[in-house]
């Protein structure tokens, strides 16, 4: 008798990549599917992805399709000139160190809302 059909862990708010990879692991060992919840920015869809591809019990990632995605691509410089994260509906998860993407710093300033402070 299982208490969960599915876990559902949003990695950018359980406690990132390390943590996540815990809760799928022991989902693991009752034989219950991975499939984080994600509403969140390229960073976090990112690191979300690097967890799915390590995880043996990965069933799938949810996901909210953007209407105009060229503002939530230009937050990040990828890698191998990609132009964006999302290409014919697959993520692909790239091997260079971190999560594969770097914060474009320019593409965030762009964008912020204002009265909201950017970290740096």
């Amino acid at each position: 008798n299982y208490g969960a059909d599915v876990v559902m862990p949003d990695v950018p708010k359980c406690g990132g990549l390390a943590e996540s990879r815990k809760i799928a692991n022991l989902a693991e060992m009752y034989y219950v599917p991975f499939a984080p919840h994600l509403v969140s920015t390229p960073l976090g869809t990112m690191a979300t992805c690097h967890v799915c591809a390590s995880v043996p019990n990965f069933l799938v990632l949810e996901w909210h399709a953007l209407e105009e995605r060229d503002a939530w691509d230009s937050y990040v410089r990828l890698p191998n000139g990609a132009r964006s994260i999302v290409e014919d509906g697959h993520i692909a998860v790239s091997d260079v160190p971190g999560i594969g993407v770097e914060l474009d710093m320019e593409g965030v300033r762009k964008h912020a809302v204002p009265g909201y402070g950017i970290f740096e």
